[in-house]
């Protein structure tokens, strides 16, 4: 969740009103994450099954914008997967159904992810289809307005406030390599594991803190700062 939480903050920072919806069970570790950096982001859980009445609550927040961060899409078959092409249907809350919502709505949307089975992925289907053929079955159908696609779904985050700091002339807005250090520190301490290694690691998708600094350094320099 970490490109999730610094997105987060630099669009406080922009003043606009923000929100972080996650699993239910997540939840805690995803607010300790953000009251580790000072900041006051309300982090709502969602029940693994909800209702009309919790759909009509999230909209009643009066959404302009949704962004999904390395979030699960249902597949073809309606389930989810992760990466790895486990079934994890019975894990995971189902978010993507504000992002199909929000389509009809035409409330614009944005998905990041990494891997082919995120919310977003549905814009590039076919496409892995025609690349990945035996890995069908996890490619999200879920589309979204806009894709950023990063070797880690954090660095298409970071692009995106690396994009708003370069826009606004704020470097501010990208965290420093120090801070993430610090923040994963802090999800590792709440009980974030690495989604590659299974591990208790300071490390993102099976890459080590040296490079996960690196390309928060590269970004830092296409800013100038």
């Amino acid at each position: 969740p970490l490109g999730a939480i610094f997105l987060a903050r630099a669009l406080l920072e922009l003043g606009k009103n923000v929100s972080i919806w996650t699993d239910d069970l997540y939840s805690s570790v995803v607010e300790k994450g953000v009251n580790s950096l000072g900041i006051r982001i309300p982090v709502y859980g969602v029940p693994f099954k909800w209702g009309g009445w919790f759909f009509q609550l999230f909209w009643k927040e009066g959404f302009d914008l949704l962004i999904s961060i390395e979030r699960p899409g249902r597949g073809i078959d309606g389930r989810y997967y992760s990466s790895r092409e486990e079934d994890i249907t019975c894990y995971v809350s189902p978010l993507d159904e504000f992002f199909i919502e929000a389509k009809r709505r035409k409330i614009p949307t944005i998905g990041i992810g990494d891997g082919g089975n995120e919310i977003g992925m549905g814009n590039i289907r076919e496409k892995l289809l025609f690349k990945f053929p035996e890995k069908g079955k996890i490619f999200s159908i879920v589309k979204v307005d806009h894709l950023i696609i990063g070797g880690i779904s954090n660095w298409g985050g970071y692009g995106l406030i690396a994009g708003l700091a370069k826009l606004l002339s704020n470097g501010r807005l990208l965290p420093s390599p120090a801070e993430e250090e610090f923040l994963l520190n802090v999800m590792v301490d709440s009980g974030s594991i690495d989604g590659v290694t299974l591990e208790y690691s300071l490390s993102v998708d099976g890459v080590n803190k040296a490079i996960l600094q690196r390309k928060l350094r590269e970004l830092r320099l296409c800013l100038g700062s």
